[in-house]
């Protein structure tokens, strides 16, 4: 779990700054392996609520 605007505001963006935290994530875990099972690829789900 994240929460945007902490410990310093970030005015109204706080949906931008975590779908933009969440695309990033997307992008980076198709390059991802698991040391101990490398060939498993690691699926996740990204869910937003405001």
């Amino acid at each position: 779990m994240v929460a945007s605007g902490l410990p310093a505001r970030n005015g109204n963006r706080h949906a931008a700054e975590i779908a933009n935290m969440s695309l990033d994530i997307l992008s980076s875990i198709g390059t991802f392996k698991m040391r101990h099972m490398p060939d498993i690829p690691v699926r996740i789900r990204i869910g937003l609520h405001s």
